[in-house]
């Protein structure tokens, strides 16, 4: 996997989503790849009704990595945002 791709291992040591048990592929949508210094993670799922370009036009600007899950085994939500640290 190339380096636009990350496990959810790694999602998880930054702050996970206390689901535990599911195993996940995130590929980068938006913001730089770099979150090492991440404090936070925010995850969610795409509103219902609302249009992938719609969610990503919202969300352009706001500061810090957007993930969209590419793969799962197991629940687990479809985006995760980590912010930058401050």
């Amino acid at each position: 996997m190339g380096g636009q791709r990350i496990a959810a291992r790694a999602a998880r040591r930054r702050g996970g989503d206390g689901r535990g048990g599911a195993a996940r592929v995130y590929e980068l949508q938006q913001g730089p790849a770099d979150f090492v210094d991440a404090k936070v993670a925010h995850w969610f799922g795409k509103p219902a009704g609302m249009r992938y370009a719609e969610l990503f036009g919202e969300l352009a600007g706001v500061p810090g990595s957007l993930w969209m899950r590419q793969m799962v085994l197991g629940p687990s939500p479809e985006f995760v945002l980590l912010p930058p640290a401050t």
